[in-house]
């Protein structure tokens, strides 16, 4: 069994007393207390030990509902107030992307509304052919 030596020690003892097979003051002597504790002490193991034998629901005990405080209550509140505003601003602007698409395109940042120029290219200088001396 689990336990430190000292308290396998003092069961031992208790069922011994209880089994007849030692007197209380032996047991006392041994665990160097009075017999006021021993019996105090003894009384309280075999109470313990009752408490271990009552009958239980079958299963796991079941979870304590966590506690919030006011506080948290109330932050929470806020921030659902929150999430449901921002849920509502982005339907409105799903609706107006589905029946304004030209309105929303002119208000993106970022994007130019009119078309970027476009550089003029620049021809290449035409290359000089080397020249031989049959075609001179």
């Amino acid at each position: 069994m689990a336990g430190s030596e000292h308290a396998k020690q003092r069961m031992t003892w208790f069922l011994e007393t209880l089994a007849g097979q030692c007197g209380v003051g032996e047991a006392c002597a041994a665990l160097g207390i009075g017999e006021s504790r021993f019996f105090d002490q003894r009384a309280q193991w075999l109470q313990a030990a009752l408490a271990l034998l009552e009958p239980r629901s079958p299963g796991r005990p079941s979870k304590p509902e966590p506690t919030v405080s006011p506080e948290e209550a109330q932050a929470l509140r806020e921030q659902v107030r929150d999430l449901e505003a921002r849920a509502a601003a982005v339907e409105v602007q799903g609706e107006l992307a589905r029946t304004l698409p030209h309105v929303l395109a002119r208000l993106r940042p970022g994007k130019k509304t009119t078309p970027a120029r476009r550089r003029p290219q620049t021809r290449p200088k035409p290359r000089s052919l080397p020249s031989c001396e049959a075609c001179r």
